[in-house]
C-alpha cells in the first residue's frame, strides 16, 4: 500500500500521508480548505472572472470560508456562529458600508474589523472555536503529473 493517498479536489489534486492522527487529519483538511478556497478567489479576481463580478477577494469571502469550514466540521447552526461571532445587526453593518464606501479586497482568510457602536467594550478577537486548529503542511503536497506518488517533496 501506498504511504499515502491521493485526494482530487475542484481545486487541484494533493497527496495525503497515510497513518495521521484525527488532529493532523484535520490540520491537513484545513491546508487543503485554504489552498482550494483561494485558488477559487484567484479565478474570481483574474480577468476572466472579472468579466461577470468583481468577487474575487472580496472583503468578506476567505473569512466567511474559514467560518462555513468550521461551521461545517462541528455542525454549528446559524444562530451559534453569530453567537461565536458576536455579530452586528444588518442595520449596523449598512452604516459601515455607506461609511467605508462598500467592501475592500482581502488577501487575507484573517477578517478586516471595523470600529461599531455595538462592538464597544467587547472582545474583537477572532472566536477561538473558529480557530482552533493548526494546519498540518508536513501531512499534504500539491499533486503534480509527473510527480512520484510515493515521495514526499521535503
Amino acid at each position: 500500500m501506498s504511504p499515502e493517498l491521493r485526494i482530487f479536489t475542484q481545486g487541484g489534486a494533493f497527496y495525503v500521508k497515510r497513518d495521521l492522527t484525527h488532529s493532523q487529519k484535520l490540520g491537513v483538511a484545513l491546508v487543503i480548505a485554504k489552498r482550494v478556497l483561494y485558488d477559487i478567489e484567484v479565478v474570481q479576481n483574474s480577468l476572466i472572472g472579472r468579466l461577470g463580478t468583481n468577487s474575487g477577494f472580496s472583503e468578506e469571502d476567505l473569512p466567511s470560508d474559514i467560518v462555513g469550514f468550521y461551521r461545517t466540521l462541528h455542525h454549528y447552526t446559524r444562530d451559534t456562529i453569530r453567537s461565536l461571532c458576536d455579530a452586528i445587526p444588518p442595520s449596523e453593518a449598512k452604516s459601515i458600508w455607506k461609511r467605508n464606501g462598500g467592501l475592500k479586497k482581502n488577501f487575507s482568510f484573517k477578517p478586516n474589523l471595523y470600529k461599531t457602536c455595538s462592538c464597544k467594550g467587547k472582545s474583537t478577537a477572532w472566536p477561538t472555536a473558529l480557530s482552533h486548529m493548526t494546519e498540518h503542511k508536513d501531512g499534504v503536497r500539491p499533486w503534480r503529473g509527473s510527480d512520484n506518488p510515493s515521495v514526499f517533496d521535503k
